[in-house]
Formats: C-alpha cells, structure tokens, sequence
C-alpha cells in the first residue's frame, strides 16, 4: 500500500504532469478533427483534476494556462472563444469553462462532418492504372532448304 500511495498518492504531482501535457500540444490547424482533439484532451484533463479533488478549483483557475491553451487556436476559434466568454456571467474556473467551450463547438463540428463509408476507411477515388508495356516478340522463321543460311535480323525483337 506504502508503493501505491509514493507513486500515485500525490495529487499535485498528477495535475502537474496533465497539465504539462496540455502545454505540449501542436497548435491547431484549420481541420475539424482537431478541435475535437483539443476538446477530448482538455475534458480529460479537467476531469482528472476534478476526480483528485485536492486543489482541483485552484488549478482550473489558472489563467495562464488557459491562455496557453488560446494561443494555440487558429484565428477563427480564438474569435468564437472571444464572444463566448463575453456571454457567460459564472464564476466557473477557466479551464472548466475553456473545456465547456471546445466540447460545444465540437458537437456542432461533428453534426457537420460528413460520414465516412466503407468501414470508417477514407474512401479515396481509384488511382489510375497505366498501360503496361508489353514487348513485342516476331517469329522470324527460317528456311529449310538452307540450314547453314542465318535468318534475316528483325529490328523489333525485344521492343
């Protein structure tokens, strides 16, 4: 129980190493997926400091890290984030909030993303087939009356 609680009883050392995980992430590009990337990250991560309990609202409340986390998105999502901070009147912590935030947008992604068929593989168009080269082979046939005679040379052979 002693080994357990040294490695997994320490609540700080586990919001710290979710965090930094938060920090580690690419910025955004413009693809959908990765709103719903930054969404599925930051839920867990919020969710983790939620289930520890210990300092949880402290370490929500953090701003900076928050403002980490913005400077990632592109420009379109920093703008949504603008106004939808502007709506809210809670005192809710700030990554909370943030997840909230990308959780919504990424439901009303996802309500337009097309389906995926065949399986969930991406379905891609056929690639076009060249012609194979085929190598025209000519009989050259040789005359039995003379057999010391050599056949006339055919310049097609192995064409």
């Amino acid at each position: 129980m002693q080994v357990l609680e040294r490695s997994f009883g320490r609540p700080d050392a586990i919001i710290k190493q979710e965090l930094h995980k938060l920090r580690g992430m690419a910025p955004m590009r413009d693809g959908i997926s990765d709103i719903s990337s930054f969404a599925n990250k930051i839920n867990n991560c919020v969710a983790t400091i939620r289930s520890l309990n210990k300092l949880s609202y402290e370490y929500l409340s953090v701003s900076e890290m928050t403002d980490e986390i913005i400077d990632k998105f592109n420009g379109i999502l920093k703008c949504k984030r603008c106004e939808f901070k502007d709506s809210q009147d809670t005192d809710e912590p700030e990554l909370e909030m943030l997840s909230y935030f990308l959780n919504r947008i990424a439901d009303q992604c996802s309500a337009s993303m097309p389906i995926e068929k065949s399986g969930g593989r991406k379905s891609r168009p056929a690639p076009e087939r060249r012609p194979r080269r085929t190598n025209a082979i000519n009989i050259v046939k040789y005359c039995n009356n003379n057999t010391n005679r050599t056949p006339p040379f055919d310049h097609r052979i192995g064409q």
